[in-house]
């Protein structure tokens, strides 16, 4: 079984910042469609950049 978690209403550092407090215990992130909208594909290569081992969902 994977764990996701979700992320739509915080900015690039702030979904970095949370993503760092359990990237232990996930497997997947998902940048939600309010991050997409506003920041576009950039939160997604940042998240990749910074947690390469994680899944990311957009």
């Amino acid at each position: 079984m994977k764990l996701q978690l979700a992320l739509d209403l915080v900015n690039i550092p702030e979904a970095i910042e949370l993503v760092a407090e359990v990237q232990d215990s996930i497997d997947v992130v998902e940048i939600g469609t309010p991050i997409i909208n506003s920041l576009g594909h950039e939160a997604v290569r940042a998240m990749k950049k910074a947690y390469p081992n994680l899944t990311v969902l957009a």
